[in-house]
């Protein structure tokens, strides 16, 4: 018998399950296997649709999605005002401490990836295969990258200011300063485009790092492409050296996106093992930015093409129009005056005018019920003007879709 998913709080009937969806709900499958990773997507597009699923024992039982760092899995809540399941139910509840994770903000300054438990004991290496990738919500290593992105300024472009690959190095290093990584500054053991370690080793043993946490430094290359393997992943950097990073769990900022339409910034968290005298590269994160002259992090490539094109007829109408704009990535959620928290696409000022501006990027049901549900509350703080990418069939056509979009935004407000 099929469960019913219906959304959540209101109980609004949606859907019946279909037969392969009611087995990821009442049927456990191994770690890693290919069924665990399509009940785990089920599973992510429920939580991001806030769905909640009625369990047929009785009508009355529902199911809750609840996610880990590793995971998302099923629970039931025990209590007065929801039934308990049926006896024989092939459900098996797990129930709710009544704890609810708290929303992630940009509020920290220390970044504590791993601490040494003993003095002789030899941290764990990694023994993770980077095929098996995924985006990672609350990554501690991407949230390094927000917070050092919007110290210095990365996800804004103001008057569309052409920057160059030097200066947006600097300000990436400007704003690493303001960061530490077990206490040390970030901008003292960030390595750009490093090929050989001879350096990053005489630095990282320099350093007597507090709460006895082994010295950990941070690698960034930019790539215009790049390849994962069975037990590594490889890339060219901005100066075209071959780099090969070896058993490194690596989490993807677009897990549907393309390896090869570039650039991307890679970072790497690289560890030495005092003990074995040598380095190992525990986590990696991949995301794309708009071009090697702006470290803008998008979500995709459409993305990409849209922050290329605003920035774009940015810089023209400025200089033909003398018209004033600011282009901004959001870095930190926003929050609504009803208490929501939400994270637009792009955020602009145009003269006087201020909205946001959402790609459509997929088709799927749920992703286009999660928009749904998400900007009406984005636009109790500002317009909201949706662009599908979905639509057209080419990259020339969406280049050009794109195009008329942006330039028809800086007439209707410049």
């Amino acid at each position: 018998m099929a469960y019913q998913i219906v959304k959540k709080n209101s109980l609004r009937f949606v859907r019946n399950t279909t037969e392969i969806e009611t087995k990821y709900i009442s049927k456990p499958y191994e770690f890693g296997t290919e069924d665990w990773k399509a009940q785990q997507l089920f599973f992510t597009e429920l939580k991001d649709c806030k769905y909640w699923i009625k369990c047929s024992c009785n009508n009355n039982a529902f199911i809750y999605i609840r996610t880990t760092s590793k995971k998302y899995y099923l629970y039931s809540l025990e209590a007065d005002s929801r039934p308990s399941h049926e006896k024989g139910c092939k459900f098996k509840p797990v129930l709710n401490d009544g704890a609810q994770p708290p929303k992630k903000r940009l509020n920290d300054d220390d970044f504590v990836f791993f601490r040494k438990t003993s003095q002789t004991k030899t941290p764990n290496k990694p023994n993770a295969d980077p095929k098996q990738v995924k985006r990672v919500k609350d990554n501690k290593l991407y949230s390094l990258l927000r917070h050092i992105a919007q110290d210095a300024n990365l996800n804004k472009v103001i008057g569309g200011t052409r920057s160059s690959y030097e200066e947006q190095k600097e300000n990436f290093l400007q704003g690493a300063a303001k960061r530490t990584i077990n206490g040390v500054p970030v901008s003292q053991i960030t390595f750009m485009n490093e090929s050989q370690l001879s350096k990053v080793r005489k630095v990282m043993l320099s350093y007597e790092t507090k709460n006895n946490v082994f010295p950990t430094s941070l690698l960034i290359w930019i790539a215009s492409e790049y390849e994962i393997k069975d037990s590594y992943f490889t890339f060219k950097d901005i100066n075209r050296n071959e780099q090969k990073i070896k058993n490194s769990n690596v989490s993807l900022h677009h897990p549907l996106g393309s390896e090869k339409k570039g650039p991307f910034l890679i970072a790497t968290l690289c560890k030495f093992d005092n003990r074995e005298r040598k380095f190992y590269y525990p986590q990696s994160y991949i995301v794309p930015i708009v071009s090697n002259e702006c470290w803008m992090y998008v979500d995709s490539h459409y993305e990409r093409l849209m922050a290329q094109s605003l920035i774009g007829r940015a810089n023209y109408f400025k200089s033909n129009s003398q018209i004033y704009s600011k282009i901004i990535k959001p870095a930190d959620l926003i929050e609504t005056k009803d208490g929501d928290l939400v994270l637009p696409d792009f955020e602009l000022e145009i003269k006087n005018s201020h909205f946001f501006i959402e790609v459509m990027g997929m088709n799927s049901w749920a992703y286009r019920e999660r928009k749904a549900d998400v900007i009406p509350k984005m636009t109790k703080i500002a317009p909201v003007f949706e662009f599908d990418a979905c639509i057209p069939s080419t990259e020339q056509d969406l280049s050009d879709s794109i195009f008329n979009f942006c330039i028809h935004k800086f007439r209707e407000f410049g």
